[in-house]
């Protein structure tokens, strides 16, 4: 059994909540050593891979397998951070798949020889959200007029949104 060793630093991943495919980003990352100090000059192993979803992906785990979409190495500046550049290519989704999931790993290792992990995740898709509704459980629009609806990004995160709607049952407006 190897003995426990505390670690000097840490790792952390940062980026958009959401996004749109054929975007360029950059996923922002930081190693600092657990005094609060920058760690510079460490060496950076980055992987991005992507994996296609069902929209509604919530609901079960029903993700592919991970594909490799692009890795690198980078240096970690006087300030304890790099960038890593993501497109958000659509080349991975499936016909009947509407959110690619692109998932950055940042291994960050300080000159010691010490490595830590970072990760982040976004969900891409050409929707910018989804709408849900409870109106299911209406069943007489006169009487039980009032129903929820509301709008989530590809994250699953709440969005507010103003607008006009109607409701259709057999291509009539009926609210």
């Amino acid at each position: 059994v190897e003995e426990y060793k505390r670690p000097n630093f840490d790792v952390t991943l940062e980026g958009k909540k959401a996004g749109r495919f054929g975007q360029n980003l950059e996923v922002e990352g930081r190693a600092r050593l657990l005094a609060g100090v920058p760690l510079q000059g460490a060496s950076v192993h980055y992987v991005v891979e992507c994996g296609a979803t069902p929209f509604r992906w919530w609901l079960g785990n029903d993700r592919e397998e991970w594909n490799l979409v692009a890795e690198g190495e980078l240096v970690t500046d006087e300030k304890g951070e790099f960038l890593i550049p993501l497109f958000l290519t659509d080349e991975y989704r499936k016909d009947d798949r509407l959110l690619v999931r692109f998932r950055v790993k940042a291994l960050v290792t300080d000159m010691s020889g010490e490595t830590h992990e970072g990760e982040w995740g976004i969900n891409v898709s050409d929707e910018e959200y989804v709408l849900e509704t409870d109106v299911a459980n209406v069943v007489d629009l006169a009487k039980d007029g009032t129903f929820k609806v509301e709008a989530y990004n590809a994250n699953r995160e709440k969005v507010d949104l103003q607008g006009d709607f109607q409701i259709l049952h057999a291509d009539k407006v009926v609210a």
